[in-house]
Formats: structure tokens, C-alpha cells, sequence
């Protein structure tokens, strides 16, 4: 089996529970010296055929535990940007594969 099969077989989603709602971290990106994370809807099957949405979140960390908060991007600008820039990333991504 190739390396890249075994990581596959190896491959963890990490799932968040968003008052009540399960959601997939697809990437995770550092912008203007924040931490960012792009969400999609969690379900067990593998669904990303096409087009994907998804949500940005801030990601916050607390250095008393080992725990984040996710927090929402309430400046539209700003979320658009984020937006692009992990357009970016997956499109790099993509043209690796």
C-alpha cells in the first residue's frame, strides 16, 4: 500500500459541535496574525463532489487549558477576505493533487 493510501486510511476528521450542529474543520489558516478555520456540515459519507461550502470561524486559543474557542466574523470585509485567502489554499491544494 502507497504512503498516501495509509495516510487516507489514517485520515481523522476534526468534528465540533455548533450548538447542536456537527461541522468538519476542512483547513485551518493564519491571517493578519489571527487563526482562522473554514467548517463545512459533518457527515460520515465522503460528499465533497463539487463545489463546497463552507463557514470561517476565528479560532481562540486559551493558554489555561488545552482547549479553542471558535468565535464568528461579524466584519463582512474582513470575512471576505479570509474567504479568498482560503480560496486560495484549496486551489493550491487541488492543482497538487
Amino acid at each position: 500500500m502507497s504512503e498516501e493510501l495509509e495516510m487516507l486510511d489514517e485520515y481523522e476528521p476534526v468534528v465540533v459541535d455548533l450548538d447542536g450542529e456537527q461541522f468538519e474543520v476542512i483547513e485551518t489558516i493564519e491571517f493578519e496574525g489571527k487563526m482562522y478555520a473554514a467548517l463545512t456540515p459533518y457527515t460520515e459519507e465522503d460528499e465533497l463532489d463539487g463545489d463546497v461550502e463552507f463557514i470561517i470561524l476565528e479560532v481562540i486559543d486559551d493558554p489555561d487549558s488545552e482547549q479553542c474557542t471558535l468565535k464568528t466574523v461579524d466584519d463582512e470585509e474582513l470575512y471576505t477576505k479570509i474567504g479568498d485567502e482560503f480560496m486560495k489554499v484549496f486551489t493550491e491544494e487541488f492543482d497538487e493533487e
